[in-house]
Protein backbone atom coordinates (compact mmCIF):
# COMPACT_ATOMS: atom_id res chain seq x y z
CA UNK A 1 0.00 0.00 0.00
CA UNK A 2 1.48 3.38 -0.92
CA UNK A 3 1.98 6.09 1.67
CA UNK A 4 -0.87 8.26 0.36
CA UNK A 5 -3.37 5.40 0.66
CA UNK A 6 -2.04 4.53 4.10
CA UNK A 7 -2.37 8.14 5.27
CA UNK A 8 -5.96 8.29 4.00
CA UNK A 9 -6.79 5.05 5.80
CA UNK A 10 -5.27 6.32 9.05
CA UNK A 11 -7.31 9.53 8.84
CA UNK A 12 -10.50 7.53 8.27
CA UNK A 13 -9.76 5.45 11.37
CA UNK A 14 -8.96 8.60 13.35
CA UNK A 15 -12.26 10.17 12.33
CA UNK A 16 -14.22 7.06 13.24
CA UNK A 17 -12.63 6.92 16.69
CA UNK A 18 -12.90 10.63 17.50
CA UNK A 19 -13.78 11.19 21.13
CA UNK A 20 -16.86 13.27 20.44
CA UNK A 21 -18.96 14.66 17.62
CA UNK A 22 -17.43 18.13 18.04
CA UNK A 23 -13.97 16.79 17.30
CA UNK A 24 -14.85 15.14 13.97
CA UNK A 25 -15.34 18.29 11.85
CA UNK A 26 -12.06 19.73 13.14
CA UNK A 27 -10.21 16.50 12.35
CA UNK A 28 -11.81 16.33 8.90
CA UNK A 29 -10.81 19.92 8.21
CA UNK A 30 -7.15 19.31 9.09
CA UNK A 31 -7.10 16.08 7.10
CA UNK A 32 -8.39 17.98 4.06
CA UNK A 33 -5.88 20.76 4.73
CA UNK A 34 -3.01 18.26 4.67
CA UNK A 35 -4.32 16.76 1.42
CA UNK A 36 -4.54 20.21 -0.19
CA UNK A 37 -0.99 21.08 0.86
CA UNK A 38 0.30 17.79 -0.55
CA UNK A 39 -1.60 18.28 -3.84
CA UNK A 40 -0.26 21.82 -4.14
CA UNK A 41 3.31 20.59 -3.64
CA UNK A 42 2.77 17.89 -6.26
CA UNK A 43 1.30 20.41 -8.72
CA UNK A 44 4.24 22.77 -8.23
CA UNK A 45 6.70 19.92 -8.77
CA UNK A 46 4.97 18.95 -12.03
CA UNK A 47 4.78 22.57 -13.16
CA UNK A 48 8.48 23.08 -12.49
CA UNK A 49 9.37 19.86 -14.27
CA UNK A 50 7.29 20.71 -17.33
CA UNK A 51 8.26 24.40 -17.34
CA UNK A 52 4.66 25.63 -17.41
CA UNK A 53 5.34 28.92 -15.67
CA UNK A 54 5.45 31.68 -18.28
CA UNK A 55 8.60 33.69 -18.56
CA UNK A 56 8.57 37.43 -18.08
CA UNK A 57 7.52 39.37 -21.17
CA UNK A 58 10.03 41.66 -22.83
CA UNK A 59 9.76 44.52 -25.28
CA UNK A 60 10.61 42.07 -28.05
CA UNK A 61 7.41 40.14 -27.32
CA UNK A 62 5.27 43.22 -27.90
CA UNK A 63 7.37 45.02 -30.47
CA UNK A 64 7.33 48.21 -28.41
CA UNK A 65 7.95 49.36 -24.90
CA UNK A 66 5.13 49.77 -22.43
CA UNK A 67 5.78 53.53 -22.23
CA UNK A 68 5.40 54.00 -25.98
CA UNK A 69 2.21 51.91 -25.88
CA UNK A 70 0.77 54.15 -23.13
CA UNK A 71 1.70 57.29 -25.06
CA UNK A 72 -0.05 55.94 -28.15
CA UNK A 73 -3.18 55.08 -26.13
CA UNK A 74 -3.53 58.57 -24.62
Amino acid sequence: MDSETEATRRRAVDLSTARDADERPRMAFWALWEDLKRWQEQALEVAAREDVFPRERTEDDYGESFDSYRERQS
